[in-house]
């Protein structure tokens, strides 16, 4: 959660900012703004989902867990899903972050 909210203030600092060399990283052509607006995205889908997720988290007891959660495949699969985005979507706003 921690480093996707720096990750999200440094896209947010790269969006309003202006380029402070511009021979390194061009901030006028399109396709800079388009990965910058992803990843930005991509970081803000990140903190909302983990916080949601230690929100819910908060409040659930273990037996409730156990027989609710985890009575399917499809549910076990449903929350490894849930639990893995944050980190994912946090790989992919960086890589898309390196790319423009």
């Amino acid at each position: 959660l921690f480093k996707a909210a720096l990750l999200l203030g440094a896209t947010a600092t790269l969006v309003t900012a202006g380029s402070a060399r511009p021979e390194l990283i061009d901030h006028t052509r399109t396709a800079t703004y388009i990965c910058v607006f992803i990843a930005f995205g991509l970081s803000i889908g990140a903190v909302s989902v983990a916080s949601a997720v230690l929100f819910a988290m908060n409040g659930m007891e273990r037996e409730w867990t156990q027989q609710g959660l985890l009575t399917s495949k499809s549910r076990i699969w449903c929350d490894l899903y849930i639990l893995a985005f944050p980190h994912c979507a946090v790989g992919v706003s960086v890589s898309v972050l390196a790319i423009g």
